[in-house]
C-alpha cells in the first residue's frame, strides 16, 4: 500500500515527490548523500543522527530547516553549497564533533543560534562571492566585518577586530 503523501528511500523519509527530506532515522551511521531531488532539509531531520560522520548537500537544496542537523556529533565538518539561501536558527547546534564549515554564496541568512554550542569548531570559510556573510581569521562576519554571531569556540576570546564599529552577541559563541 502506497502513502498518499510520503515516500522513503534508504530508510529515510520524504515528502511523496522527494523534495523534502522529513527524517532521517538517529540509527543511521557514517555517510549519507541526500538526494538531488531534495530542495528542502526539514527541521529536525538529522537531528539525534548522532553516528553520521559526513553528510552530502547537493546544489538542489536551498533551505535548510531549523535544528535540521542539531546534535549531530559525530558531523566533523558542512559544506553549504551555493545553492542555499536559508539556513535556519539552530540548525547545527550542539554539533560537538563539528570543526569547519564552509559557506557557499548563495547562503543569505543565517538564523540565530544556527552554530552555538559547537564546542569543537575551529573555522568557517566563506565565498568571497557572498553578499551578506564573510570570514576573517576563520571567524564568520556580516559582509561589513562589523558583527559577528559566530565565533568559532577553538579561537579561544582572541579576535581580531577588523573595525572600531564591530559587535559580538555574546549567545552566539559556539
Amino acid at each position: 500500500m502506497s502513502d498518499p503523501n510520503y515516500s522513503s528511500l534508504d530508510g529515510v523519509l520524504f515528502n511523496k515527490s522527494q523534495t523534502t527530506l522529513i527524517r532521517c532515522p538517529g540509527g543511521k551511521v557514517g555517510t549519507y548523500a541526500i538526494p538531488n531531488s531534495v530542495t528542502t532539509i526539514d527541521y529536525d531531520a538529522f537531528s539525534f543522527c548522532a553516528n553520521l560522520m559526513v553528510v552530502t548537500i547537493p546544489d538542489s537544496v536551498t533551505t535548510i530547516g531549523g535544528s535540521a542537523f542539531a546534535r549531530c556529533n559525530n558531523l566533523a565538518s558542512m559544506t553549504i553549497p551555493d545553492s542555499i539561501s536559508t539556513i535556519d536558527g539552530g540548525a547545527f547546534q550542539w554539533c560537538a564533533g563539528l570543526t569547519n564549515v564552509t559557506v557557499g554564496y548563495g547562503v543569505t541568512n543565517i538564523g540565530q543560534a544556527a552554530f552555538e554550542s559547537c564546542t569543537s569548531l575551529m573555522a568557517f570559510m566563506v565565498d568571497a562571492r557572498n553578499p551578506n556573510y564573510s570570514s576573517l581569521d576563520r571567524v564568520l562576519f556580516n559582509k561589513g566585518q562589523t558583527f559577528s554571531d559566530s565565533i568559532p569556540r577553538g579561537k579561544g576570546r582572541r579576535l581580531h577586530r577588523p573595525q572600531q564599529r564591530y559587535r559580538h552577541r555574546v549567545r552566539g559563541v559556539c
